[in-house]
């Protein structure tokens, strides 16, 4: 059990810190059904909308989510654009990800959502 505990935390670093290499936020909510990953740009506090006639440029919000209900579904919100090779490294680790946690959950003998190995409420 701890050696599937400590992979599925090794993979979710990983997943992050791949991310961060990429400027992308990574997030994972397990705490319900479905289990949902999305990706999304950064946003720098410099990103922030400031009231002036003076508008930059700013990140957009768009986001791509891997959504695991009975089927896997990849939604893609507002225009956002990644690039193919980036969006397949992504989905075969979240998939591996979400596999992983699948086998934490069932052989918990509390049996729960974990998050990042710790049981959450």
């Amino acid at each position: 059990m701890e050696d599937l505990k400590n992979n599925y935390l090794e993979l979710h670093t990983s997943i992050k810190e791949y991310c961060d290499k990429k400027d992308l936020e990574f997030d994972w909510k397990n705490s319900s059904f479905p289990i949902i990953a999305r990706i999304y740009y950064k946003q720098d506090e410099d990103d922030q909308v400031t009231m002036s006639d003076d508008f930059t440029d700013n990140k957009p919000l768009g986001k791509v989510q891997f959504i695991f209900g009975q089927d896997l579904i990849i939604k893609i919100d507002d225009d956002f654009e990644i690039a193919e090779e980036v969006l397949n490294k992504l989905k075969n680790n979240i998939k591996k990800l979400h596999y992983l946690f699948l086998q934490v959950y069932f052989e918990s003998k509390e049996g729960g959502p974990y998050e990042l190995g710790k049981r959450s409420h």
